[in-house]
């Protein structure tokens, strides 16, 4: 990948993850290794990005792109753009920017997301 700095070989256990960040109804877990960013997320029921996540970041909808894999539950996206995406457990996802989300049912929606940036991104965007 052009501008991305990867690193050699390497492992790290997401229950001790170089970041944890915790919100009303869900938390996110990622750990970091040269231009790749992992990410755990686990949403309760209930867990909206525009009731959870929203206000504490200031923004009426989800800026990031995603790329993963749902790894329980069900996710519901509304895109800004007005097209709806239902992700069910064992479904691998690209999300555009601009969008909100949220978990349907009783069950706690658990994915895991991939990112390869350079080090002039911001990884601070989860």
């Amino acid at each position: 990948m052009r501008g991305v700095a990867l690193p050699s070989s390497w492992h790290h256990n997401l229950r001790q993850p170089d970041e944890a960040r915790e919100y009303p109804r869900g938390k996110t877990e990622v750990v970091r290794r040269g231009g790749i960013l992992v990410a755990r997320s686990t949403f309760q029921p209930g867990w909206r990005w525009s009731d959870d996540v929203g206000p504490l970041k200031g923004e009426p909808s989800c800026r990031r792109s995603h790329t993963g894999y749902l790894v329980s539950g069900r996710l519901r996206v509304l895109l800004d753009a007005g097209e709806e995406l239902e992700l069910s457990a064992g479904d691998v996802y690209v999300i555009d920017s601009g969008h909100d989300s949220w978990t349907v049912g009783d069950d706690p929606c658990v994915s895991i997301e991939f990112s390869f940036m350079s080090k002039e991104e911001n990884h601070e965007s989860y």
